[in-house]
């Protein structure tokens, strides 16, 4: 009895202290404390990274071998597209220039003198071939007339064609005469002359063959006559052979008009080539600039292989920088940039981000990785003066990390792992919650989960907090 008595006072005297201690461990007095409500935003970074200026420099040689004959401009001179910079030995190329010009006019007139050899071969050709098969036609006619003996209608046909082949030989004697004296005059070529011989030969030939033709009709046929105009008709056909054999003759002439044409062709090439040598002489700016560097001095011979002079193009200056990868995440083409250098403290220069690198690279011996940007400066006169290739400038930006997520101050987080803890306002009570965050600055951190927008976080004070204990909400704006 007394050790349940005893046993039993026991126990109501740790209950008892129990007591005291949960409620020495509850304070009863609310915590004034600074809170923000969860909302969706944006987390921007301010960026800085050292760089070098940069910019385009062409080192301008010549396409010709000749020695300097002048340099036109200075080093520091401001050059626009295409302005004459330094002029070579040009007197023997406008020379050739000339030279060339005359071989092209001299080639031009040998291929007007082959296309009129041509034609003149032809017309000879086609009209020797037409006399040939013409007197052909005749004979074969007077043979088979003896052949087949004479009869009243043809020595009247024979009287006929004795007629006109008489008109045709007055005619061709006149035209034969008439061609000689304008020949003696010089008013037309000997070729059209021997034609308008020819021509008259072949018609008294004609003539002559139809009177004998009547002849032979009106006296009638003998073997002897049949026999000659067999020989006739044999050699009529070998003039026709010989005649159409000349034709191979209009083939050359055609080659050798080719080949005029192709000279015409390559002597044009070469004036062509004469005056890209006479503008190579010049050696111009290709692009609005400042002349860095002259190489040469008057008199010397310049070649393909020896830059003369230097030209920078400083309106199109740019700046590479290497950024930390956390930051180079909010780097965007477009972007503005500033552009400081200590050697003029106290101004900033404007750029553009014209390249962010795809890849973050980590650079050697070290666990940081970093990716490239390019940056062009704004290209106004105070720039130009003031930032020169190789200059070493900060880039300072600013970009956004990360847009419509749940945002919370950085200074509430509780702990340093992937997976944080934060003080939430439940019913005016403090309460832990485990949060999972993503994108982070020294101002505000993203959440991923745990967190819904217009859920109040604590942000101060983080430390003396219980679990439960109720607390005056201040929101911070």
């Amino acid at each position: 009895m007394r050790r349940s008595t005893a046993f039993w006072t026991a126990g109501l005297i740790a209950a008892a202290a129990g007591t005291i201690v949960v409620l020495q461990m509850r304070p009863t007095k609310p915590v004034d404390v600074i809170a923000y409500r969860v909302e969706s935003g944006s987390i921007s970074a301010d960026y800085s990274a050292e760089a070098y200026v940069k910019t385009r420099s062409v080192d301008i040689a010549p396409q010709i071998t000749a020695r300097v004959t002048d340099i036109l401009v200075q080093e520091g001179d401001v050059v626009s597209p295409g302005q004459p910079v330094i002029q070579l030995y040009k007197d023997d190329l406008q020379s050739n220039i000339r030279l060339a010009a005359i071989e092209a006019d001299v080639a031009a007139a040998r291929a007007i003198q082959a296309a009129s050899a041509v034609q003149l071969t032809q017309l000879t050709v086609e009209a020797e071939i037409g006399r040939a098969e013409a007197v052909l036609r005749s004979h074969e006619a007077k043979l088979s007339r003896l052949e087949s003996g004479s009869r009243p209608e043809e020595i009247a046909l024979a009287q006929t064609e004795i007629d006109r082949a008489l008109k045709e030989l007055e005619y061709a004697e006149e035209a034969a005469q008439r061609a000689a004296r304008l020949l003696d005059r010089g008013a037309i070529s000997k070729v059209k002359a021997d034609q308008a011989a020819l021509s008259y030969e072949s018609a008294k030939s004609i003539h002559q063959s139809a009177m004998e033709t009547l002849a032979l009709l009106k006296a009638g046929p003998t073997r002897e006559d049949v026999a000659a105009a067999e020989a006739e008709v044999e050699a009529a056909e070998f003039g026709v052979r010989a005649a159409a054999a000349r034709e191979a003759e209009i083939e050359l002439r055609k080659q050798d008009q080719a080949v005029a044409e192709q000279a015409v062709q390559a002597a044009r090439e070469a004036v062509r080539a004469a005056e890209v040598a006479l503008r190579n002489a010049t050696l111009n700016s290709p692009f609005p600039g400042v002349i860095g560097h002259v190489h040469v001095e008057i008199g010397d011979l310049v070649s393909p292989l020896r830059p003369a002079i230097s030209v920078v193009d400083q309106a199109n200056m740019e700046v590479a920088a290497e950024i930390g990868d956390q930051d180079s995440s909010s780097i965007a083409v477009g972007q503005t940039v500033g552009i400081s250098a200590a050697a003029h403290p106290g101004r900033l220069f404007q750029g553009v981000v014209t390249w962010v690198a795809d890849e973050a690279v980590q650079k050697p011996n070290s666990t940081i990785r970093s990716r490239i940007i390019r940056a062009i400066i704004d290209p106004d006169e105070a720039a130009q003066a003031a930032l020169k290739p190789g200059m070493e400038v900060t880039v300072h930006g600013r970009g956004t990390v990360a847009s419509d997520v749940l945002v919370i101050p950085s200074r509430g987080l509780r702990g340093s792992d992937q997976t944080e803890s934060i003080w939430v306002v439940e019913e005016n009570r403090a309460v832990i919650r485990e949060i999972e965050i993503g994108r982070y600055t020294f101002d505000l951190t993203e959440v991923i989960s745990g967190l819904k927008e217009g859920d109040i976080v604590i942000i101060s004070p983080k430390e003396g907090l219980m679990e439960g204990q109720e607390v005056n909400v201040t929101l911070e704006p």
